[in-house]
């Protein structure tokens, strides 16, 4: 929150740690400065009760994109929904006012484009990059961004050598 403020209040990304009695001074990489900004201003404009919105937003968000994926791969919603329901119980001890959140958000708007890719929905593939760029900047687990990119076209390729008459 306080390095939220502080890019809200200068208007640039402290680049010296100035939270820290031991550290004070040192270099200090915001890596999630665009989650602190989102932070701060949802907890400015709605108070600390508006992040626990904020919070369940994501879930709702979370839940509905992975359905959505679910679905247009085939899944039918008397197994879709248990299957998510359980995930969604596994995963809500999670879901915190913290930036990992939005790598969750990240991670299920990929496999929901990629779904939407599979199933033969037009979806350019630009569309991944401002996501990532985004992504970048909310959390550190924006490596799994390309790491579902890399497995999803191998996956493609491994199906097509393996179909008859691959390659």
């Amino acid at each position: 929150m306080k390095t939220g403020e502080t890019i809200l209040t200068t208007g640039h990304v402290p680049r010296a740690d100035d939270y820290s009695a031991l550290a004070r001074g040192r270099p200090f990489i915001a890596h999630e400065w665009l989650a602190s900004v989102l932070f701060r201003m949802v907890q400015t404009a709605f108070g600390w009760n508006g992040l626990i919105v904020l919070k369940a937003l994501t879930a709702i968000a979370v839940a509905g994109l992975l359905y959505a994926a679910a679905r247009l791969l085939g899944a039918p919603p008397p197994i879709a929904l248990p299957a998510l329901a359980f995930v969604m119980i596994l995963a809500a001890w999670r879901f915190m006012e913290r930036p990992h959140v939005l790598t969750y958000l990240n991670t299920a708007a990929f496999l929901l484009l990629l779904a939407r890719r599979r199933s033969g929905r037009t979806t350019p593939l630009w569309i991944f990059v401002p996501i990532q760029i985004a992504w970048a900047n909310l959390h550190g687990g924006f490596i799994l961004g390309p790491a579902i990119l890399a497995l999803a076209g191998g996956g493609a390729v491994s199906g097509r050598l393996a179909a008859p008459g691959g390659a």
